[in-house]
């Protein structure tokens, strides 16, 4: 009877043991997820629309384009090599704003102009006619342009000092959230948390079960958090004619494809299990054979 009660404590013991660290195992790739969620509609959304709706009129205007020619740089806005810069251009405007000494890279901003210089053959083929790219490298070459990159950094620091403390929190918060650093400490925390918990159950399949529904867990709320932005972004651009762009499919995808895999996982884990079982019923029926 008492062996019966210890077995019963033991594997007591073992499920409130995988459960907490299913929890934290589900913490883990939720936040990093989150943190890559973040990233993408912060920076890589909110921060790019607003940098092309505000700051490509005054590039163009100060380079003294035509208007064919701003409307063709305007149309080269969504090429996957210049959102990458101003994504780029993005990471410093944080990073600068969270810190009143840091200094703001100009040859970020050399790199959105060289793709114009270096991509002539795409703005003619926009607009059809030849594209004189002169203008935009005498401007990068200009004393204007210095100064603007001097006033701009400038700029940044006065934003960053008049920043009240809730505002500075905030940004480095977000700044510590999307760093390489806290999203690599957290895929160790999750890979030494689930070898915790394949030696808690002592089993070499039964873990898998455990990641999938960690990631069926975590997808689902991906998944909700993307539903919820897309219904948001609705209701701003039905209601208070909110014209911004925010892609949040590759959300969806995030949050869709962790959901599958994570059933996957637990199907399989099934498969294994009902393998095992069905090779000790056809052991024990040899056994008894015989």
């Amino acid at each position: 009877m008492k062996k019966i009660g210890d077995d019963f404590m033991v594997k007591f013991l073992k499920k409130v043991c995988v459960f907490i660290l299913g929890l934290i195992l589900v913490n883990c790739i939720s936040a990093i997820m989150m943190s890559y969620t973040m990233e993408q509609i912060i920076q890589k959304d909110l921060i790019t629309s607003l940098f092309k709706q505000a700051a490509l009129p005054s590039i163009t205007s100060s380079i003294g384009l035509s208007e064919e020619e701003s409307k063709a740089m305007e149309e080269l806005m969504d090429d996957e090599k210049v959102n990458e810069v101003i994504n780029e251009i993005s990471s410093e405007l944080m990073d600068s704003l969270g810190d009143p000494n840091a200094e703001f890279d100009q040859s970020t901003l050399d790199n959105f102009l060289d793709y114009f210089i270096e991509n002539k053959d795409k703005l003619e083929e926009i607009t059809g006619s030849e594209i004189d790219v002169s203008e935009i490298e005498k401007f990068k070459e200009s004393d204007e342009y210095k100064e603007f990159g001097e006033e701009f950094t400038e700029s940044l620091k006065k934003s960053s000092s008049e920043m009240d403390s809730n505002s500075k929190t905030a940004l480095q918060g977000y700044s510590l959230i999307t760093s390489n650093s806290l999203r690599l400490g957290l895929l160790i925390a999750a890979i030494i948390d689930l070898v915790l918990i394949a030696l808690v159950q002592w089993s070499f399949y039964e873990w898998i079960g455990t990641l999938g529904k960690a990631l069926f867990t975590s997808g689902l709320c991906i998944t909700i958090i993307g539903l919820g932005i897309n219904a948001l972004l609705r209701y701003l651009i039905e209601t208070v004619k909110f014209d911004l762009t925010i892609k949040t499919g590759n959300i969806l995808f995030m949050g869709v494809m962790s959901i599958i895999v994570g059933l996957l996982l637990v199907v399989i884990c099934k498969i294994i299990k009902n393998m095992i079982q069905i090779k000790k019923n056809k052991e024990v029926e040899v056994n008894a054979i015989s």
